[in-house]
């Protein structure tokens, strides 16, 4: 109740709720106004689809309004319940009332829950998901039976992680892998869990996906990276490159615009330059090209690198290339088409702007603004992995391993330091935090108790 109480304000101030570029996409493809794809999940765009549907029977903005109503209820009820995992780990009161604070006052999240977007849900599941991964530990780590009933449970919370975000499955599957080090004796219980995971993977990828003719994202979502180190060559070197060498980048990415189009802090304008019906001659091409300009001039890849992400590592760094906040309604032709008839009730609302001033407030004021870092959260997660080692609690690492495997998805991502991509491992920080903690004073003694399951 305290959450939603805390979160009312942006509720109400933008009803019926905002719908960035990716939300209206979403909603577009679940609604048959655009093509189908794998871009943004298809199960999450089809449950988004589901609730929009029913709240259309009134009217569209009532659509809108009813996925800012599940968000809500869906993130609060998820927050509360990791406060009162803290509690069962013996935290202070101070500090689960402090994480009720962190999830109410600080405007990302009641930012996010009143925004039609993927990611909304996605924080939260990460939440569910990371305590299921510490009570697996545990019960691995101090020889407890693991019932099928768990590992199902388990694997129900992998597989909800997997389909609302494409990368899920990059930190579900090598996760638990790597549980496997910690007591050989449940071994086939993992390989099984490893193998459900992997399966149901392949399933949606490989059969739902064709059977509905949902096009799968494409390949360039992964080579962020490699693509800001072409073209950052290709701006300051690109004289040095012979006729055949432009010709192979050029049947992968538009070589033309490559210069153009090159954005330190952003690789989307690169991607999307991406031909199309590329072969695997012209891959191999293009990595021999690839690998030529690295031996040429190494600190170009570096620094084209750095550029792309030391945002996530250093706290005073401020996102520029994309808002942090979702107070809009997106307008741009390519998806609000004329389709769907959505608008805020309070177009002039002055409230609005006091409620922007507020985020503006704790993302720029000293102290505050460290937050709301990317950053500052990294740093964190780096400071607990160093304690972790100098104590010698080499086993408890593995648990660190899913913070880790996120960080290194933000890495490869398209933004330098976006908010929006970090906001996963700044909802885990309370569980870290005081995960760590009681492994420090008790020895790493953390029982794993019936009532820290969700039911």
């Amino acid at each position: 109740m305290f959450l939603l109480l805390c979160w009312l304000p942006y509720i109400v101030i933008d009803l019926p709720g905002s719908l960035p570029y990716d939300g209206y996409r979403q909603l577009n493809m679940a609604m048959g106004i655009q093509k189908m794809s794998n871009h943004h999940p298809y199960l999450m765009s089809l449950f988004l689809g589901k609730i929009f549907a029913l709240g259309r029977n009134v009217n569209d903005n009532f659509g809108i309004f009813l996925i800012v109503i599940f968000n809500s209820l869906f993130s609060a009820s998820i927050y509360a319940y990791v406060v009162k995992c803290l509690k069962l780990w013996g935290a202070t009161p101070k500090i689960y009332l402090s994480t009720l604070l962190f999830y109410g006052l600080i405007p990302m999240w009641g930012g996010f829950v009143q925004a039609v977007i993927k990611d909304t849900l996605y924080f939260p599941l990460f939440c569910l998901y990371f305590i299921a991964y510490i009570n697996l530990f545990q019960k691995l780590k101090t020889k407890q039976k693991i019932t099928c009933f768990f590992l199902i449970q388990y694997i129900i919370f992998s597989v909800l992680l997997m389909i609302s975000r494409n990368n899920g499955f990059y930190i579900v599957f090598p996760a638990t892998f790597l549980l496997l080090l910690v007591n050989r004796k449940n071994s086939l219980s993992l390989m099984i869990t490893l193998l459900c995971i992997f399966s149901i993977n392949i399933g949606y990828n490989k059969v739902l996906l064709p059977k509905n003719n949902v096009e799968a994202g494409g390949i360039q979502e992964m080579l962020s990276v490699p693509f800001q180190q072409t073209a950052r060559f290709v701006k300051y070197y690109g004289d040095e490159l012979s006729d055949a060498d432009r010709s192979a980048i050029d049947h992968i990415l538009d070589y033309s615009k490559l210069t153009e189009k090159y954005n330190p802090d952003k690789s989307d304008p690169v991607k999307d330059t991406i031909r199309s019906n590329i072969t695997k001659n012209e891959w191999k091409a293009y990595a021999k090209v690839y690998l030529e300009m690295l031996k040429k001039h190494p600190g170009v890849f570096i620094q084209a690198t750095i550029n792309n992400i030391y945002g996530y590592f250093y706290p005073p760094y401020k996102c520029k290339v994309l808002l942090s906040y979702n107070y809009y309604i997106e307008s741009k032709p390519q998806v609000a088409t004329g389709d769907l008839n959505i608008y805020y009730y309070n177009t002039n609302s002055i409230w609005r702007e006091y409620l922007i001033a507020y985020s503006n407030f704790w993302q720029l004021s000293p102290g505050f603004a460290m937050l709301q870092s990317p950053g500052f959260y990294t740093w964190i997660l780096i400071i607990l992995i160093v304690i972790l080692v100098k104590v010698r609690m080499y086993k408890e690492l593995i648990v660190m391993s899913v913070p880790i495997l996120h960080l290194a998805i933000c890495v490869l991502s398209p933004v330098n330091g976006l908010l929006r991509y970090a906001m996963p491992l700044m909802a885990i920080i309370p569980l870290m935090l005081c995960w760590t903690l009681k492994l420090l004073f008790d020895g790493g003694k953390i029982s794993v108790k019936r009532e820290d399951r969700l039911h």
